[in-house]
């Protein structure tokens, strides 16, 4: 289990409540990008979609593949709402120019 607490836009209203989307992340792309679900579908700028993909907000950060310690913030990320179907090419590029950058948050696993 996962979350969101979205920072940007600051009045965001999701399913889960103020300024939170729960969900999971479904893999890690490369060291920068994750694709993560979330429990329910959101509505965002004209989209509806449940699933995200997640890239590094900083230069130099990184996704580490585990967590090598207990600490369950992973990192300020860029969020962009995907389409509700998903293309079969988990090319990081394509996923990007298929969907709208929308929200910045703190990812949390």
């Amino acid at each position: 289990m996962g979350k969101l607490l979205v920072g940007e836009p600051w009045n965001f209203e999701g399913p889960s409540g103020p300024n939170e989307i729960l969900g999971r992340v479904l893999k890690q792309l490369d060291p920068k990008s994750l694709l993560f679900k979330s429990d329910e579908e959101i509505t965002i700028d004209g989209r509806t979609s449940c699933y995200w993909l997640l890239t590094t907000r900083y230069q130099g950060q990184v996704f580490r593949s585990e967590p090598y310690d207990t600490d369950p913030y992973r990192g300020t990320v860029n969020a962009t709402i995907l389409p509700s179907r998903l293309p079969e090419d988990d090319d990081v590029g394509k996923l990007q120019a298929s969907g709208k950058f929308v929200i910045v948050a703190d990812l949390y696993l």
